[in-house]
Order: C-alpha cells, then structure tokens, then sequence
C-alpha cells in the first residue's frame, strides 16, 4: 500500500507541470512495451514492471534532455547493407591470413582526421571501425582517429572515408 501510495504521488506531482505532461500517456506506453519485450509479456513480471516504469517515468522526467539528432532511413539501410558485406568480406580475409601464413602481415596505426562533425556521428564511427574485423579504433583526440590495422600495405585510409562517408549519409552530414 505504501508503494501504491509513493506511484499515485510521483505521477501526481508529473501531471503537475505541463512540460510533464505532454507525452505522458506516450512515456507509460513506450516503458510498458518495453517491459513486455524484456519479460515476454508475463504477467507475474508486473509486480515488478509497474514500479519499474513509474521509476523510469520519474528520472525520464527530471534527467536533462538529451540532443537528437537526425538519422536517413535511406542512409542507415545503405550502411547495413555495406557494413555486413564489408564484415563478411574482412572476416574472409582475416581467416585466410590466420591460416596462411604466407600471407602478408604487417600490422600498424593509420592516422585520420575525421570530417564528421557529430559527436554521435563520430561515436558511431570508432565504434563501426572496432567492430570491422581488422580494424581497432586505438585513440581520438581532436578529430584525429589513430586505427590499428593487420596490413599497412591495404588502402586503410581509403577505406576509412567510405566507411565515414557512409555514416555521414545515416546522420543527414555532408562530409567533404
């Protein structure tokens, strides 16, 4: 009962303020479809969803909104499409080189200076870079991406601009 009480008074004190309001019924939604997903829809996991979605609702409401940014349905399907052949065809690659040792390799870094000017678009970047077998995004400072590659002789910096090109298109950033 006092926990009944305490979620009647949190959303009490949300529907207060008009900034709370608007998208309340949206907020309850959202969480609640994710509890959903999270549980499977099981309905004893509701003793613990409820609480949990009005504790969600609470710092939702009062944590700083965050920056959105856009993002090109056109772009991002592109980019999948490019990152899971380019991550097949680098996995082939790196295989072949674990099991042919007459194969060059000659690992290093390669400096870039990224042209995206998004934090998130950049984020996204190193991280797409890490997660390309071959590939480990080492540092960045200042724009400048230091990448560790298994082979300096391949067109790693030639490489790293598609790839940047192509998160320039997810985020709607023109990168020259």
């Amino acid at each position: 009962m006092v926990l009944f009480n305490f979620l009647v008074g949190v959303l009490v004190k949300m529907t207060r303020a008009p900034i709370l309001r608007k998208g309340l019924i949206w907020r309850i939604l959202i969480f609640g479809f994710v509890w959903v997903l999270l549980t499977g829809g099981a309905l004893e996991s509701w003793i613990i969803g409820i609480p949990s979605i009005f504790l969600a609702l609470f710092v939702n409401a009062y944590l700083p909104p965050i920056a959105f940014f856009k993002i090109s349905p056109k772009g991002a399907v592109l980019f999948l499409i490019y990152f899971l052949k380019q991550s097949f065809m680098a996995g082939i690659d790196v295989a072949k080189r674990v099991f042919d040792p007459r194969l060059p390799l000659d690992p290093g870094f390669v400096e870039y200076q990224t042209r995206l000017s998004s934090e998130w678009a950049q984020i996204f970047f190193l991280n797409t870079i890490s997660l390309l077998p071959g590939t480990l995004s080492a540092r960045f400072k200042n724009g400048v991406l230091v990448v560790h590659v298994l082979d300096k002789a391949q067109p790693a910096y030639e490489n790293l601009k598609i790839i940047e090109d192509k998160i320039g298109s997810v985020f709607c950033e023109g990168v020259e």
